[in-house]
């Protein structure tokens, strides 16, 4: 008996069991993926600017990558993943990655028993990896209001009670006050975008630290009863439920 290719404990095939199930899974996870990562490229000149960047249009939110570089190594990935059971999709292009997912969920056996299968899944994981990380906003619990005086956009950290307009220099002494005016006011809004955005939306505007997975898990268990599904990928929120939901110690 040999080997796994990738988590080494002993296997009757290239993979061990529990490998290939996951294997399987994280393709299926890459497919859910893809739109989402799609969204987020398209819509990155709405999400902010540079890290820590203020202007009078948005609040910068912290994202760590080129979503639509990711997204083509995710569709490229798919594609080599397919390419393991039959080499054709080696030569296909990005777009056909839904075929080629297609193909693998129904040529699994063939593909996790390919010699390169422990590589690949090796890559499958760095990249779902590497897409939470993006997807989780590293920069603590703020809330982003408007200046009274001039409209600024400011990120309010927690428990921040006072301060200055950093384009106008007015004093604002009841910070908090305008972020409890801000967290009223989304009751009566919803927004769309893919669960990952909708992780970053929380960071940069409730002020609400969560992952893309925590977003599709409140979707997948019914906790955003208001939400509704606009096409793959992507959702319209009820903002004031989800930040509720995100609020809540369940969340965490």
């Amino acid at each position: 008996m040999g080997a796994c290719g990738y988590c080494r404990r002993p296997a009757g095939g290239t993979l061990c069991r529990d490998c290939a199930r996951r294997m399987v899974r994280d393709v299926n996870d890459l497919a859910r993926l893809i739109p989402e990562l799609r969204a987020l490229a398209e819509r990155k000149a709405r999400i902010g600017g540079r890290e820590g960047a203020m202007n009078h249009a948005v609040a910068g939110l912290p994202v760590s990558c080129e979503w639509m570089d990711v997204h083509d190594e995710a569709r490229t990935l798919m594609l080599r993943v397919a390419a393991l059971g039959e080499i054709r999709w080696m030569l296909a292009p990005p777009g056909a990655w839904k075929g080629a997912w297609r193909w693998i969920l129904a040529n699994h056996a063939k593909v996790t028993s390919s010699p390169q299968a422990g590589d690949l899944l090796d890559g499958l994981e760095r990249l779902l990896h590497h897409i939470d990380r993006a997807t989780t906003p590293c920069d603590g619990r703020v809330t982003v209001v408007d200046c009274p005086s001039c409209g600024q956009r400011l990120a309010v950290p927690e428990h921040m009670e006072s301060g200055r307009c950093p384009a106008c220099h007015d004093r604002l002494d009841d910070l908090q006050g305008l972020v409890r005016s801000r967290l009223k006011d989304l009751h009566e809004r919803t927004w769309q975008g893919s669960p990952a955005e909708a992780a970053l939306w929380l960071t940069g505007h409730a002020g609400v630290r969560v992952t893309r997975k925590q977003v599709t898990d409140w979707l997948r268990r019914g906790r955003l009863p208001k939400a509704r599904a606009l096409r793959r990928g992507v959702w319209l929120f009820n903002l004031a439920e989800l930040v509720e939901v995100a609020q809540a110690p369940a969340a965490a």
